[in-house]
């Protein structure tokens, strides 16, 4: 299974933060479906779903990256990728049009 990069984990974060309800409509505030969005960064619907929870990991842990042993009992995913920490570290605090406009980007191949 190829990695992720940093920008697929971008559009994932965009869901994570702004976009909560793709998870359970498969609609999303990017325009495409939740399924779009997964063929274009090409990735799978599950895979795009399960990364979003990474981010809801991360976001628990305060931004860090914490081993398993460490996560205790935080909501998400008990291991998560590093980048996923790294990438939220570094796009939280922009605003959600400038996050939307990198996530468009990514979407679209441009």
């Amino acid at each position: 299974m190829p990695k992720w990069t940093r920008d697929q984990d971008v559009v994932a974060f965009y869901l994570q933060k702004y976009d909560p309800k793709c998870r359970r409509s498969r609609s999303t505030r990017l325009g495409p479906t939740t399924d779009e969005v997964a063929a274009r960064i090409h990735k799978t619907t599950d895979a795009v779903l399960m990364r979003i929870q990474n981010f809801v990991a991360v976001e628990a842990a305060g931004g860090r990256w914490l081993s398993k042993a460490e996560r205790g009992g935080l909501p998400g995913l008990a291991n998560y990728a590093r980048q996923s920490a790294e990438v939220y570290c570094e796009f939280n605090g922009i605003s959600e049009g400038a996050l939307k406009a990198r996530a468009i980007k990514v979407i679209s191949g441009a």
